[in-house]
């Protein structure tokens, strides 16, 4: 069983050496282990799997919804790869390959063995518009990176490891519960996001209201979201108190 690692090469550059040694170790254990047998057992229930997960993903939330609001549009291509033997809740994504090939992919979340089969693809945080979402807003954020690395202050109970991952999460979230507000209520929107302010969100008030007051308005002038993004982290910025030089108010 031959492991190909082009596609890795993009994830961990200039680490050839090991890349193919890892692969040689896992060509060997899968050898050993009767992976492709294995995985020939197990087929009629991954695709059980995979049908339960293309009738439930996106339901509450309609990759539509997003893109009405956004103007942005999605990426050629997404991969999502179920892995029901991985620990629960782990999940990976990255890009790889180029925009002919593959241009992201997911690991999904496995919430519950035999509890919830659709892997978390219809929840609204993590789910399938979410992940889609992300190859397409997070480039927006990559001018403040820099700034946001250098942030010190404490990060929300509950938020990312990293100030540059809270913006993201922040940012993305906030656009979210806006295009819900619009396509389904400002009711299920509001009680969204008293949910993820509680669970280490607290700074999408502000977020929110930025895009609902500003951007809003004058999104039918608007090229596309974009136009709109460095207002809405900038706004971010004011929520947490850091000053436009990066340093925490008193």
């Amino acid at each position: 069983l031959a492991i190909p690692t082009r596609r890795l090469h993009s994830l961990f550059p200039g680490q050839e050496k090991a890349l193919a040694e890892f692969a040689a170790a896992l060509s060997d254990f899968a050898r050993q282990g009767k992976f492709e047998a294995f995985f020939a057992g197990q087929k009629p229930g991954y695709e059980r799997l995979s049908k339960v997960v293309a009738a439930r993903a996106g339901k509450s939330f309609p990759p539509d919804w997003a893109a009405r609001y956004t103007k942005l549009g999605w990426r050629p291509r997404y991969r999502f790869v179920l892995a029901p033997l991985l620990p629960k809740a782990y999940a990976i994504k990255g890009a790889l390959g180029s925009e002919q090939e593959l241009e992201y992919a997911v690991r999904s979340y496995y919430l519950d063995s035999g509890a919830q089969e659709d892997f978390g693809f219809d929840e609204f945080g993590m789910g399938l518009t979410h992940q889609m979402l992300h190859p397409v807003l997070d480039g927006l954020l990559d001018e403040w990176r820099p700034e946001l690395g250098d942030w010190s202050m404490p990060l929300p109970a509950g938020c990312t490891e990293s100030w540059s991952g809270c913006a993201e999460e922040h940012a993305l979230l906030a656009v979210s519960l806006r295009a819900v507000a619009l396509s389904a209520g400002e009711p299920k929107a509001a009680a969204l996001e008293r949910q993820y302010e509680a669970g280490g969100f607290p700074h999408l008030a502000s977020l929110t209201r930025a895009l609902r007051e500003g951007y809003e308005p004058k999104r039918e002038s608007l090229r596309d979201l974009s136009e709109f993004y460095p207002k809405l982290l900038a706004e971010f910025r004011k929520s947490v108190g850091v000053g436009a030089g990066g340093v925490a108010g008193g």
